[in-house]
């Protein structure tokens, strides 16, 4: 086998022993179709070209960052599976004590050793490899450009934590066996599928008009390692993981335009939104794709806790399928006027964002008295809040209680509590002022509510 890059195979799952030396070419898959989810993780099915009844001993390459462990091959009885990698993560490739057999260059036969690097080696180390002969003979120094490929025979005990890592990045896989029919009872296409990890991942971006409600959502698609070509669908939900992978991230966008569909079917608490056509993806590149779009009823308020006042925008979720959290940017009139970040919205549900301050509603608050006791404190505020605009608004102010502490009165009463949050919606018209006084009690540590 002669590749600009060699491939090292380094895991084995065999039904048989004393399988040849591997020295297929590699092969690209039929069909591919990937879907995505906003943690960084990607699940990948594949087509083989394969003929039903007959024998398959070929190797396929895989998408970056797939999981060898999470390998599942269908319609093919396995004598062989091997994975092949090409280093990465700044791991070696082979540690002091392993027995490899190595097909040196113009040589006719592979020549096996024990590795005798005592800091490890890879393709691209600038050492040469040296290897003790399995039979008894001299050190063998071989030069890393006339090394074509690389079979693990045996492990060095030691380190496991380090062979884990490169089992986590295979690039391509070997698969001997024979093909089922799949007409035959228990019988089905020739197909491989697993999940890549941090390769792809994607996050909604949306675009909110506040005069008319209508929502228009992207997809942000990103690669870091690139991504050979496939069918797509972005996935909108959280499946659990074992071991949580790194966001991938770009920078480039990628000139694709795709049609998107609505979400053809409900995975339980995932949503599926696929493409037609298909996508690749260099290097560090991004890709943004529509994603849905719908309008809502929004109620705009203004709103106020404590710092500046806020307009926001209220609105229950009427798409059917839940929004996934993402950055929003408002518009109006088609002029840009502020950002927010919106949270995880299910389907029916009231969500509410806010697009930018408001400087002609004013809200100031004082303490008016504050009375100690031997037991508890007594403390007086009022909040005046003036409406400076043209136009009636509504305005909703948030009070939280201090620990341990009594609401005694309050004028006028609040429209909302909900423990110690207090919520007073006001109507306010254009030049209008209220005043809110409220009084409450607040407990010493050594008192009982």
């Amino acid at each position: 086998m002669r590749n600009s890059k060699p491939l090292v195979i380094f895991a084995v799952l065999s039904l048989f022993l004393g399988l040849p030396f591997l020295t297929m070419a590699k092969e690209a898959s039929l069909l591919r179709q990937t879907r995505v989810f906003q943690a960084g993780v990607a699940a990948v099915w594949e087509t083989l070209a394969a003929t039903p009844g007959g024998t398959i001993e070929k190797t396929f390459l895989l998408a970056p960052g797939a999981r060898f462990d999470s390998l599942r091959v269908e319609g093919i009885e396995l004598a062989s599976l091997r994975a092949l990698t090409g280093e990465g993560n700044g791991v070696p490739l082979l540690f002091s004590g392993d027995r490899v057999r190595v097909e040196i260059k113009n040589l006719a036969k592979p020549y096996e050793g024990v590795v005798q690097n005592l800091d490890g080696w890879s393709f691209s180390s600038p050492d040469p490899l040296i290897l003790e002969p399995i039979e008894q003979g001299k050190l063998l120094v071989v030069r890393n450009e006339d090394i074509g490929a690389v079979e693990i025979l045996e492990f060095a005990k030691e380190p496991a934590f380090e062979r884990t890592r490169l089992l986590e990045n295979p690039l391509a896989i070997s698969i001997i066996g024979r093909v089922q029919n799949p007409h035959d009872v228990g019988g089905a296409n020739p197909s491989l599928s697993y999940l890549a990890f941090d390769s792809l991942s994607w996050e909604p971006i949306y675009r909110l008009e506040t005069q008319t409600g209508l929502l228009e959502a992207m997809g942000l698609l990103r690669s870091s390692t690139g991504f050979p070509e496939t069918r797509l669908t972005l996935v909108v939900g959280s499946p659990k993981l074992v071991q949580a992978p790194m966001f991938a991230r770009g920078l480039q966008p990628a000139g694709v335009a795709l049609e998107a569909l609505a979400p053809q079917q409900e995975q339980g608490e995932l949503w599926d939104f696929p493409y037609e056509g298909s996508v690749a993806l260099r290097p560090n590149e991004a890709l943004m794709l529509p994603l849905f779009s719908g309008t809502f009823a929004l109620e705009p308020f203004y709103f106020w806790e404590g710092d500046g006042v806020l307009l926001k925008h209220r609105f229950v979720n009427t798409l059917g399928f839940p929004l996934p959290p993402g950055k929003v940017d408002f518009y109006e009139q088609g002029a840009w006027v502020g950002q927010d970040a919106l949270g995880w919205v299910a389907p029916n549900e009231e969500a509410e964002i806010a697009s930018r301050f408001a400087r002609d509603v004013v809200v100031q608050e004082r303490v008016l008295e504050v009375v100690e006791k031997p037991e508890s404190s007594e403390s007086t505020l009022e909040i005046e809040a003036k409406n400076q605009k043209k136009e009636r608004v509504v305005l909703e102010i948030v009070r939280t209680l201090p620990y341990r502490a009594n609401l005694l009165e309050a004028e006028p009463k609040p429209s909302k509590t909900e423990g110690a949050e207090l919520t007073w919606r006001l109507e306010l018209e254009a030049g209008q002022a209220r005043t809110i006084r409220y009084r409450f009690e607040q407990l010493l540590r050594s008192q009982s509510l």
